[in-house]
């Protein structure tokens, strides 16, 4: 998972589902900008928004805590 950038990552994973940066803000009650500064590196998520990125993409439950620090920024 950690091959490439998070926001790298967000970017290809919402395509997949056929999201726009607007609907994925809206699945996990941030805003549009957020969403843009999440994929562009600018920005990380909050603990609260990394575990609803997990719900919305279907990580299973057992790696949650690793997509978690994954999306964070954070290393072992």
């Amino acid at each position: 998972m950690s091959a490439t950038t998070f926001g790298l990552w967000l970017k290809e994973r919402r395509g997949v589902l056929g999201l726009t940066q607007e609907q994925l803000g809206e699945r996990i009650g941030c805003s549009p900008d957020s969403v843009r500064k999440f994929e562009a590196g600018t920005r990380r998520p909050s603990r609260q928004i990394a575990d609803l990125l997990a719900g919305c993409f279907n990580v299973p439950p057992d790696e949650v805590e690793l997509f978690a620090r994954f999306a964070r920024g954070m290393s072992d």
